[in-house]
């Protein structure tokens, strides 16, 4: 499985999520997240075992509690964006990993207008990746109107796609089992005479 699998993994019940949410604003433990979640604290502890299998949350360590047994105290483990694409003749899953460590230096004193503007910065790079999304799928409606009756066989269509969704013949050529060679042939065929 790969990280990308994993993390889609656990993300994908909407509990896990839910705790996830609980869980960015600082520490928590079991019985909290139960009590919130209106679950059993059973259900939370195999959720939370999955959540740090996959490097989402972290067992802390342990804390007294005047209730009963010492608690144990979990966190969020790894800080990420997880990207997914969508379109006619595009799809694709990244997940980029945040370091939240470096030093940022905040230049305005009043943070929530600092915040606003950020927010209203990071909607607008949102609004022309989308822009750009739609560019990319009219390029590649007109490269296969250009082209779509030119392959000799579905294996070079394949070929030809995956190679324009990752510009790498070597990664095109493990994945599809033919040697790095033929694969660059294929390429080089169809962008020389149609394109």
């Amino acid at each position: 499985m790969t990280d990308i699998d994993s993390v889609l993994n656990a993300l994908e019940n909407r509990t896990r999520r839910e705790i996830i949410k609980r869980l960015i604003f600082g520490e928590g433990y079991p019985l909290q997240l139960s009590k919130e979640l209106k679950i059993s604290q059973q259900a939370i502890m195999k959720h939370l075992y999955i959540l740090e299998k996959n490097n989402i949350v972290r067992f802390k360590g342990t804390e007294k509690s005047d209730l009963g047994p010492n608690r144990k105290i979990y966190s969020l483990e790894d800080s990420f964006m997880l990207i997914v694409s969508l379109a006619p003749y595009f799809f694709d899953i990244k997940k980029k990993n945040i370091n939240f460590h470096e030093n940022i230096e905040i230049k305005n004193d009043n943070l929530i207008e600092e915040l606003k503007k950020v927010e209203n910065e990071i909607e607008d790079l949102e609004n022309k990746l989308i822009e750009k999304m739609k560019l990319k799928n009219a390029i590649m409606e007109k490269i296969d109107e250009i082209i779509s009756d030119q392959f000799k066989s579905s294996l070079e269509r394949e070929i030809f796609y995956a190679y324009l969704s990752t510009w790498d013949e070597n990664y095109v050529s493990d994945e599809i089992g033919l040697p790095p060679n033929i694969v660059k042939g294929i390429v080089e065929r169809i962008i020389n005479e149609y394109i």
